[in-house]
């Protein structure tokens, strides 16, 4: 059962991959705060894992230590999937690696106990007339009782 930050990220990172790796025909996935990653040169398929906690509600009072109190925590997790700007099928190619990790997100549903909520996903367009970007993202939260 998750209940930290390292649990959750852990639980999505594994669960994004699992999909990226079954549609993404080798592309790369990038992942937040990890050095020597960058783009392909030249441009081809990418995606890029990010996943941002926010606070944390107090859902029920109990003494701590006892497995009384529980607190809920809640963040989103974006997926940037990235195809050559302006070739031909790319925006084929993003839309359908979209579609397929929108759907391991709601077929999840509960990854290791994390709460994913309401996956969806965002065409952005050309970004700076290299890549065109299709965005991923979901809610989620999970509890941690103390």
């Amino acid at each position: 059962m998750v209940t930290d930050l390292s649990g959750a990220r852990d639980a999505l990172s594994a669960l994004v991959l699992a999909s990226w790796t079954a549609n993404a025909a080798g592309a790369p996935l990038l992942y937040d705060n990890l050095d020597g990653q960058a783009p392909p040169n030249p441009p081809s398929t990418w995606g890029r894992l990010s996943i941002q906690f926010d606070g944390s509600t107090r859902i029920s009072i109990g003494p701590p230590g006892q497995n009384a109190a529980l607190s809920r925590r809640t963040g989103r997790l974006y997926v940037q999937i990235f195809t050559p700007f302006g070739k031909s099928g790319a925006t084929k190619v993003a839309e359908d690696l979209a579609d397929a990790l929108v759907a391991a997100l709601e077929n999840a549903a509960h990854a290791n106990s994390v709460r994913i909520l309401d996956p969806g996903a965002q065409t952005v367009g050309s970004d700076d007339g290299t890549w065109w970007n299709v965005n991923v993202k979901a809610d989620f939260q999970f509890d941690r009782i103390y």
